[in-house]
């Protein structure tokens, strides 16, 4: 069984593999804002006025993305006076988008040789890529208020 840091360790490595794009955005990871506990970790990143988080819960094998508001270089989720919700939630609200996720999403089964963990981290970045215009602009207002 591998230990929490070496999963920790993977995760990062695999969610830098399939996140890759979003430096063409001007997106860069934040490492003060990611955490590695026994339980889970996160992987951060930030661009001007939007901020991607990926955390994987290693006890579920459970894999989620949120978006986030930036303010002067702060992350600044609701409970600080900005913005923060679940990538799937905000793209039906805010993006109107109306496609499935994957069955991958949150929990998933191995699928063609790649863990689950991967299968989950690739389609979040897919989705963000296919749906996630606004967020990518990275301007003022991309995310509300």
């Amino acid at each position: 069984m591998n230990s929490s840091y070496e999963v920790c360790e993977e995760f990062t490595e695999l969610v830098e593999k399939h996140f890759a794009f979003l430096h063409g955005y001007g997106f860069r990871r934040s490492p003060s804002y990611e955490s590695t506990s026994p339980t889970g970790c996160s992987v951060v990143y930030m661009g001007k006025n939007v901020a991607i988080l990926l955390s994987l819960d290693i006890r579920d094998n459970h894999v989620d993305a949120q978006v986030a508001k930036v303010s002067g270089g702060v992350l600044k989720r609701n409970w600080e006076g900005g913005y923060s919700s679940g990538l799937l939630g905000h793209l039906v609200k805010y993006a109107g988008y109306r496609g499935r996720p994957s069955a991958s999403v949150g929990h998933g089964e191995s699928l063609g040789g790649k863990s689950s963990i991967e299968q989950m981290i690739r389609t979040w970045a897919d989705l963000l890529a296919l749906a996630g215009g606004r967020i990518l602009e990275d301007l003022p207002h991309s995310l509300p208020n």
